[in-house]
């Protein structure tokens, strides 16, 4: 019997008591039919409750769809793994590597490639499912989920509170009602550019390795920067609510040294109900934890120490380094709770018709791509304070 069929006949039996009490001849009568018709009563309002909760949440996904699912109407996304494909050390040789062919144009009979004028080449990212990635992450990039964006701009669910009510609930009593906040935000593609100018025709035309290293460092600022936002973007207009700025998320104290302040944030996501399982250090604080030493000996900690160096993992979790985040503070977070976007697509344009480009033998290189970073549950994120 579903819910519905449940409704109808507990409010048919409310009605049916009622009529009973009206018809009893003896107080005692009286109480009996009137006490089922409010224990029928009080079923039917759990059960109207729990239809209402049902039908607000199904008019949610309908508008907003699954943040992470690709088939989702409205998440404005396609695809999903780990990792932003052309963050990893294949796909960012491939993007220079696909610039260089481009630069200079093909000659039938095999002869040096002049430099062409002006052109754009577009590295898509391959919608390959799980993207491959080394034991030691260089990049927080290579680490996040990854949602393909179809959509220049989506909305997307964040809970912003947790509270969890569930207990036994007798027959015939109202069930405990739990609080989960949801705010549904838009968000929306943002263009993270650069260029360099006054590079020398012929030099580029003449070394295609030179080519493909401007490339290759156009590209990697690109990533730089993306990777910059998702730390620490304020989430003013135009730039990302990065980790540190993130409303709602969790505060963890220096206790004692680093190692145990790392932890017990890590402990903070079991408090909360997630599983923490990614440290991003500043690259000096991880060279601290690597490098400290036991008390006496002087010899390095490495033996007990919850720091394995060859994963690159603390506490089980894995360590990812970047100069984004301050000396002194480690981000701990589970990262199922967020989700890096972009449009697939590293855009490469160069050309000698910017500016005086033209008159002094001289070529201009652009490099943009499209992304987007949300936060699906901000509790899952725990800034420690690793200085005392």
């Amino acid at each position: 019997m579903d819910k519905k069929q449940k409704l109808a006949e507990l409010t048919a039996s409310a009605q049916k008591s009622i009529d009973a009490a009206k018809a009893a001849t003896t107080d005692a009568d009286r109480r009996r039919h009137l006490a089922e018709a409010k224990a029928a009563a009080d079923g039917a309002k759990a059960i109207r409750h729990d239809l209402a909760i049902a039908a607000e949440a199904q008019a949610l996904a309908a508008e907003i769809g699954d943040p992470l699912d690709p088939s989702a109407a409205g998440s404005g996304a396609k695809g999903g793994s780990k990792g932003v494909p052309l963050a990893t050390k294949a796909g960012r040789e491939g993007v220079a590597k696909a610039v260089a062919d481009r630069l200079t144009g093909e000659q039938a009979d095999g002869s040096k490639a002049a430099l062409l004028p002006s052109g754009a080449v577009v590295v898509g990212v391959p919608d390959a499912g799980e993207v491959v990635r080394e034991d030691r992450p260089a990049r927080l990039l290579e680490v996040l989920p990854y949602v393909r964006a179809t959509s220049p701009v989506w909305k997307f669910a964040r809970q912003t509170l947790r509270d969890n009510k569930a207990a036994i609930a007798p027959a015939g009593t109202l069930k405990p009602e739990s609080n989960y906040s949801i705010e549904v935000l838009e968000n929306r593609l943002e263009v993270v550019a650069h260029w360099v100018g006054d590079l020398d025709r012929y030099v580029l035309s003449d070394a295609p390795s030179l080519q493909r290293f401007v490339a290759g460092e156009l590209s990697e600022g690109v990533l730089d920067a993306a990777e910059a936002e998702i730390v620490a973007g304020d989430g003013t207009e135009g730039h990302f609510e990065g980790l540190l700025n993130v409303d709602g998320s969790i505060t963890q104290a220096f206790d004692v040294d680093p190692l145990r302040t790392i932890r017990l944030a890590q402990a903070m996501g079991e408090v909360t109900g997630t599983a923490h399982d990614l440290v991003v250090l500043h690259p000096l604080d991880w060279a601290r934890l690597e490098l400290q030493r036991a008390p006496g000996s002087g010899a390095f900690d490495l033996a007990q120490s919850p720091v394995d160096s060859a994963t690159k993992r603390v506490w089980g979790m894995t360590v990812v380094t970047t100069p984004s985040v301050p000396e002194g503070t480690a981000v701990v977070l589970d990262r199922d709770a967020v989700a890096v976007r972009s449009d697939g697509e590293m855009r490469v344009v160069w050309s000698d018709t910017h500016g005086d480009n033209l008159t002094h033998n001289k070529v201009t290189v652009l490099a943009e791509e499209r992304f987007a970073f949300e936060v699906y549950r901000p509790s899952a994120v725990t800034i420690a304070d690793l200085t005392a």
